[in-house]
């Protein structure tokens, strides 16, 4: 094919002018298909063409010509809630479904490109199917981020309720689960999950089912049972023992920290024993719009908007209310916090209360209509759930690259995403007869600007009670702990520990010289072979006497130990050392410091020691002639690093004349000087920070 001919059939490809003017092009495509096209010829046809052509860049669309009424076979099946015009077949509407499947709908693009508009008016067209088919009906659940619907009675009329997170006189949320649906391992997750103590699930769930049946002594069946509250949770986990609901002692005390900080970010929020029903609400057929904009800290509209999903889903999976038509809507405005794959990474294997939405709920009725900035932003699981994909312009790099795959566009018609005009939209319905993308015109309707109306809706909900309120809680949690009591004592003197000679010679010379490395505390006791060593120690650890780590020091490795709290019991001592943090290696180290600061001449050495002006701690802090010398241990983490030098050097009111920093292998140093280096208001202090190492602390200690 000549030059001339191949530049007039790449002009017509790219500005799909074939499908646009059938009739002009139909004999020219032919011959260019068969090599039939003289370079004159051609050549004139280029410059016929290009009005055409300009017509095309003017109106940025390099889509192919969009389908007809034929193709979404409107006549048969028109939509629902028709959400706007194709731009160049303004006669053929476009929109979604609610009578004939579930069609979970994605909005995305830049600010001010009308996504908020969009979502009204789809809210808009669903109330107004709902009027004209109320054997159809779909109820909406907006969370309400950004206050878009400040005033839901002009969508709905008073076909809707209105609530607030910020009211909790007449909004709150509790942990009571759809009645009949088990619900102690959802709620557990979701707190667990949401307050990053995935450990702790188990202890929750646990207290959570032995806390309902004492609440609910007789259940009225099909009737909603009186849940725990996160006070009550908090009030029996603080007044019994540890071990009365889990092995580790740390899980359950930390989740009680956790429950305490959870009653006090909500701020009466989550102090109810029943809360908000999402199901009563769809029950009544009302619309529901919930306000939580600007609710802090932001793991609070997790788990909020967590319970009330789990509420909707499992009901009616509980109660296998499968439906091949639209029910609920339950919908997000600016939700990329939402959406986010880090948001559904908290929960094991990724399946966060959302993500499980998007996967089961459309046997039963349930859709998402999700509004984002940034496709980056999106699941893997809510990305491909979307059926109604709608762009309404992008930007940045990232956002054009993942919208091209989203929607399929062909290479080069993703730079009609840059130019796209207010209102319109590429629009990709996947579930229709036409599943490709087509340039669509949203109709607009005016935003509401107004402010607040009418006051703020109520339901009824039952204050929650603490453990001093429920006498009967209270006598059955003694009862539970006399019997793990008496089952611990029962293990305790059943694994009466039987010491060798050399086992209790061990432990006996560990507590004379704590954190000290265990080739030291055996040095002491005589010449006692490796084997035996190793046997010792590994006894003593199995039975959790002691504990034992071994770290890889230049050419030689280093076992430290430290006795535990069981150990100080079995020898009726106390320790005179308290641990630190940072396990017991770091610990070890710290400690080594200190003596090896005190050996050198410092008239003052402390561990884990607050400067003044600081809110961190040193490691070890040592004063000699007055200077103030700062040792950091870096054994795992070097994250922190920068903030301790920013503390020594910046923050602190006391002069710290150098920083030591203290790793496990030498070849560590350059990396930290690295990170070091990257912060460029520590650069002026770089001189007065020196590095060494574990085995140097040690060879200064024991020669």
């Amino acid at each position: 094919m000549n030059p001339h001919a191949e530049q007039l059939r790449r002009l017509i490809e790219h500005y799909k002018l074939d499908c646009r003017y059938p009739s002009e092009l139909e004999g020219i495509m032919r011959l260019l298909e068969h090599d039939r096209m003289r370079p004159a010829f051609a050549q004139k046809f280029i410059r016929k063409i290009q009005p055409r052509i300009k017509k095309q860049i003017e109106e940025g669309n390099y889509l192919p010509m969009p389908p007809t009424k034929e193709d979404f076979k409107l006549d048969a099946e028109p939509f629902d809630a028709v959400l706007g015009n194709l731009v160049e077949r303004p006669e053929v509407p476009f929109g979604i479904h609610l009578s004939n499947g579930v069609h979970h709908v994605l909005i995305f693009g830049k600010p001010d490109a009308g996504k908020s508009v969009t979502l009204r008016y789809y809210f808009l067209k669903v109330h107004e199917h709902g009027i004209l088919h109320p054997d159809q009906k779909a109820v909406i659940i907006f969370l309400d981020s950004k206050r878009d619907a400040p005033n839901p009675e002009k969508l709905f009329g008073d076909d809707a309720v209105h609530f607030s997170v910020h009211h909790p006189d007449k909004w709150r949320a509790g942990l009571n689960g759809p009645p009949g649906v088990p619900w102690a391992g959802h709620v557990s997750m979701v707190l667990a999950s949401r307050m990053q103590l995935i450990f702790s699930r188990g202890c929750l769930r646990t207290e959570y089912n032995w806390i309902l049946p004492i609440l609910n002594p007789h259940p009225t069946p099909g009737q909603p049972l009186i849940a725990p509250s996160v006070r009550l949770l908090r009030d029996v986990l603080a007044n019994s023992p540890p071990y009365c609901w889990g092995e580790k002692a740390e899980y359950v005390n930390t989740l009680t920290q956790a429950l305490s900080t959870l009653l006090v970010d909500g701020e009466g929020l989550l102090d109810a024993e029943n809360g908000f029903d999402a199901n009563a609400v769809i029950a009544q057929g009302k619309h529901c719009v919930i306000d939580i904009a600007n609710l802090e800290p932001p793991y609070l509209r997790y788990i909020i908007c967590d319970l009330i999903i789990l509420q909707i889903l499992l009901y009616r999976i509980h109660h296998h209310l499968k439906t091949k038509r639209t029910e609920v809507c339950i919908t997000w405005d600016e939700g990329d916090m939402f959406a986010l794959p880090s948001a559904q990474a908290v929960y094991p294997q990724s399946l966060s209360p959302i993500t499980l939405l998007a996967r089961l709920a459309r046997e039963y009725g349930l859709q998402i209509c999700l509004s984002v900035s940034a496709l980056q932003n999106v699941a893997p699981y809510l990305l491909s759930g979307a059926e109604c994909t709608i762009a309404m312009g992008c930007v940045d790099p990232m956002s054009i690259s993942c919208a091209q795959s989203a929607l399929g566009l062909e290479r080069g018609t993703e730079r009609m995403l840059l130019r796209l005009r207010p209102g319109q939209a590429i629009v990709r319905l996947a579930d229709t007869p036409y599943p490709y993308p087509f340039l669509g015109q949203v109709h607009y309707i005016e935003p509401d600007h107004s402010a607040k109306g009418r006051p703020y809706d109520a339901i009824p909900w039952t204050k929650a009670r603490g453990l001093d309120e429920l006498p009967e809680v209270q006598q059955a949690l003694e009862e539970r702990i006399r019997q793990f009591s008496k089952a611990r004592m029962r293990r305790t003197n059943a694994a009466a520990v039987v010491l060798t000679k050399i086992e209790r010679a061990l432990l006996d010379y560990m507590s004379l010289r704590e954190y000290e490395p265990l080739s030291v505390v055996f040095s002491c006791m005589g010449d006692v072979p490796a084997g035996t060593q190793t046997k010792v120690v590994a006894k003593l650890v199995r039975k959790k006497l002691i504990e034992a780590d071994t770290v890889r020091l230049s050419k030689s490795a280093v076992r430290f130990g430290a006795i535990t709290a069981q150990g100080w019991q079995y020898l009726g001592k106390m320790s005179r050392l308290p641990p630190l943090r940072g396990g017991i290696v770091h610990t070890s180290l710290c400690y080594g410091k200190r003596r090896l600061d005190r050996k050198n001449g410092c008239e003052e050495s402390f561990c884990e020691h607050r400067l003044a002006g600081c809110t961190g701690f040193g490691d070890v802090v040592s004063f000699r002639n007055g200077a103030c010398h700062v040792t950091e241990v870096v054994v795992d983490c070097v994250t922190n690093i920068v903030e301790h030098a920013r503390d020594c050097f910046l923050r602190s009111t006391t002069p710290v004349a150098t920083l030591t920093i203290v790793t496990l292998l030498k070849s560590e140093h350059e990396r930290i000087r690295e990170i070091l280096r990257s912060a460029s208001d520590l650069a002026a202090h770089l001189d007065r920070i020196a590095f060494t190492t574990a085995e140097e602390i040690l060879k200064g200690l024991y020669k």
